[in-house]
């Protein structure tokens, strides 16, 4: 009897001395977990580190006597006893059960309007109660602005993780997809609310590499592009709603205005992703409606650098030039500039949006010059003769970390540094079909070049982006440019390699890599180079 009694003791009274660790602010903090019956395996133990914590499941990195424990693994594997210690490190405490309210009030929201099918009173009302409640309270506004926001914080990580963990994600695009099932005139204002409440919060995590790939494998472009085009745009006039909406005329033209903004800030995060160049280009309805919302008075500058970053994204493909250099897109995005300038903007998003566009016709200048057309590559000469005397790297630089402008790409920049058919000491590689005058192509092409060493000298000026370039492996391709550009360029070009030296330890190129950059630049192009490891790969 007296064993029985003491294996009770020991089954029913279960507590463990945690450490916690927290990674981003470097401090410990001792507490006691106490459980009502024993945990059976490591995961039950995370899950109620979670829930008298804060730090999420998804978060945690939990250590025993210096072994690194698995969700999966049981717990008598470690020989673990009550009142031992444990060692948890985290990168910071997530609001969990604010989370949990936000996904429960999505999930209740999605199951009333799916019943709302059956077009019964008693659903229409409780719908109706059940957004004005998220409305009132401002639930999304909440999470998208707060609890995700801003984006490099620990704690607005941790909250994208739980988020996550919990199945908001899909809790949140089903709801979405729902909403998009109703033409923009039939939908009631509150649910056109319920549009843009989805929108922000995809918007926040969009900005975050990691979980924009689970927002595109999730299906949100052909989503997004649906809300950009809830209703036609006209270039340079008000966003207005005129699909004869139900409810007042000014609510309905705020809450549009406010939907398809949100999809541009979307866009500009995705489009980074290439495999998403070849779904939006093709549509010239959608690229249409882009320049419109640059061109609007409704929107500030800020919409003007985002459509701006669309745009040059999607000229990362080769393959959507075509449908990237139809006049009327080309000729509304050189406009965009003078139009914003015309309003009195600051000098910084001036320089920024002027920037942005002229790096977007960078690219297309030195893949695609067979496409441009003359008078338009006249304007490009002069404007990027402008920009390159009156603005530095260090600007930019700066101008962007006040913007807080970041990117998460960078071999399709450095890749214009080695095309074939650029520039090469100064004379124009011959371009089979180009109608442009040799002189003309061979200026804008130089002065393209020059614009895009500007970019990796700014972009590589920042400790954010050298690890990424690293990644990308792509530093021995930036050393080798001055051995690979105009020589009225090589300055610039050792400009840029010196910028590198100051910031990241670098050595002189290795021969390997020299040998490589010779050939990208001479008869490959980077993209097939960067991919192999031998020549013969390159020759079959």
């Amino acid at each position: 009897m007296e064993g029985d009694h003491d294996h009770q003791e020991r089954t029913s009274h279960w507590s463990f001395k945690i450490i916690f660790k927290c990674t981003s602010t470097e401090t410990t903090e001792d507490q006691v977990l106490v459980l009502t019956t024993p945990p059976q395996t490591i995961l039950a133990v995370k899950e109620q580190i979670e829930a008298v914590f804060n730090v999420p499941v998804c978060s945690q990195r939990l250590e025993y006597e210096s072994l690194v424990m698995k969700d999966a693994d049981e717990i008598g594997l470690f020989h673990i006893r009550s009142g031992d210690t444990l060692m948890v490190t985290y990168k910071a405490k997530a609001m969990c059960d604010e989370l949990k309210i936000v996904v429960d009030w999505m999930q209740s929201l999605y199951s009333l309007m799916e019943r709302q099918t059956l077009h019964t009173d008693a659903d229409d009302q409780q719908a109706y109660n059940t957004i004005m409640f998220g409305y009132q309270a401002g639930i999304m506004e909440d999470l998208a602005y707060k609890k995700f926001s801003p984006w490099v914080s620990p704690v607005t990580q941790a909250n994208k993780l739980y988020f996550l963990q919990i199945g908001g994600l899909e809790v949140l695009m089903d709801l979405y997809s729902l909403i998009l099932q109703q033409t923009w005139s039939e939908l009631a204002v509150e649910k056109k609310y319920v549009e843009y409440a989805c929108m922000i919060v995809i918007s926040n995590l969009a900005s975050s590499l990691q979980y924009r790939k689970m927002i595109i494998q999730r299906g949100i472009l052909p989503m997004c592009l649906k809300s950009l085009m809830r209703v036609n745009l006209k270039k340079g006039a008000q966003v207005e709603d005129d699909s004869g909406s139900q409810g007042p005329k000014e609510l309905n033209d705020a809450i549009l205005h406010d939907v398809i903004g949100s999809v541009v800030s979307i866009l500009a995060n995705i489009c980074e992703i290439p495999e998403m160049h070849l779904l939006v280009a093709p549509s010239p309805d959608a690229l249409h409606q882009l320049v419109c919302v640059s061109h609007s008075p409704s929107y500030d500058v800020l919409w003007s650098h985002l459509v701006a970053t669309v745009f040059l994204c999607l000229a990362h493909s080769p393959q959507t030039h075509k449908d990237l250099t139809a006049p009327d897109i080309m000729e509304g995005l050189l406009d965009v500039p003078i139009l914003r300038n015309s309003k009195q903007i600051e000098h910084m998003d001036s320089v920024l949006l002027e920037y942005f566009t002229l790096m977007y016709f960078a690219q297309l200048v030195l893949v695609s010059p067979v496409l441009m057309l003359p008078h338009v590559l006249q304007n490009i000469i002069g404007r990027m003769e402008e920009f390159v005397q009156s603005t530095t790297p260090l600007q930019l630089k700066e101008y962007e970390e006040q913007r807080r402008f970041s990117w998460s790409v960078f071999f399709p920049y450095v890749r214009l540094a080695y095309i074939p058919n650029t520039p090469h000491n100064g004379e124009l590689t011959h371009c089979a079909g180009c109608t442009i005058p040799g002189a003309l192509l061979s200026k804008a092409q130089h002065l393209a070049l020059e614009i895009v060493l500007y970019w990796l000298r700014n972009t590589l000026a920042r400790e954010m982006h050298q690890e990424l370039f690293i990644r990308e492996g792509l530093l021995d391709y930036i050393i080798c440019i001055p051995w690979h550009v105009p020589a009225s360029l090589k300055d610039s070009a050792k400009a840029l390699v010196c910028s590198i030296s100051t910031q990241v330890i670098t050595a002189p190129p290795r021969l390997a890599s020299l040998a490589k950059a010779k050939l990208a630049k001479m008869h490959f192009g980077l993209d097939k180079v960067i991919r192999v490891y031998s020549v013969h790969e390159l020759q079959s």
